[in-house]
């Protein structure tokens, strides 16, 4: 019974699941959803998105109001290019995103675009793709000598954005890495605080234990790189 009702309830999950992926939407560059049928017009001066919601309600949006839609499970995103904006389809999502985009006077999306996630595109080129690529991609020296020697050609395009993506994550995790060793609190060196502390448990000096109290909260300031404050410096000289 247990096992027949955790099956329904994860086939449940799995119709809703591809009940949502399946539907379409736009975002829009205020970052509201609104989802429904989507039409997408580019043939005309202006290129816009339709939606018709569920109480048949259409809104029309330009493509300067949309950040992304999906349409047939496809995801579309507004990409600038050039002086103007598009509508692009992606095909491969990564720090480097490859885009599909229709190229002047055709219906189907033939071109194809380099996309960073630092906002830097290119058109992928056919000619001089050795040139472009290597000085489009020169954060990663292993992927564009690569490129520079033939290893790596058009045809090997996807290769090719993996093995940068796959850089850009490597150079990213040692930078973090780097950057979290250097905040790391300093060695301090506690010797003269633990001779001190062991001289005042030998003396017979009064008020003994508020000195030592005083030591330790002295060396935990110390390690956790705080100043000391003056008042306690001066206690223990007087202790």
């Amino acid at each position: 019974m247990k096992q027949s009702l955790t099956l329904s309830i994860l086939i449940s999950f799995i119709l809703l699941t591809t009940t949502l992926y399946a539907q379409d939407y736009v975002l829009t560059a205020k970052g509201d959803t609104l989802k429904g049928e989507v039409k997408m017009f580019v043939n005309g001066v202006e290129k816009r998105v339709q939606v018709t919601q569920e109480n048949k309600k259409k809104t029309t949006l330009n493509i300067l109001q949309v950040k992304s839609f999906v349409l047939k499970k496809e995801l579309y995103r507004t990409v600038k290019f050039g002086d103007t904006y598009v509508f692009m389809k992606l095909l491969k999502e990564g720090y480097l995103s490859l885009y599909s985009f229709q190229l002047n006077g055709q219906l189907t999306y033939d071109g194809r675009y380099l996309l960073k996630l630092d906002g830097k595109g290119i058109e992928v080129p056919n000619l001089g793709f050795k040139k472009n690529m290597t000085r489009f991609l020169s954060e990663c020296n292993n992927v564009t000598s690569q490129i520079e020697s033939g290893t790596y050609g058009y045809s090997d395009l996807d290769t090719i954005i993996d093995l940068f993506n796959q850089c850009i994550n490597s150079n990213t995790f040692a930078q973090t890495a780097a950057t979290l060793n250097s905040k790391k609190t300093p060695t301090v060196n506690l010797d003269q605080w633990e001779a001190l502390e062991t001289k005042i448990q030998a003396s017979s000096i009064n008020e003994k234990n508020d000195a030592l109290e005083m030591v330790k909260e002295i060396k935990n300031k110390l390690i956790k790189g705080e100043q000391i404050p003056k008042f306690l410096s001066e206690a223990l000289k007087s202790a």
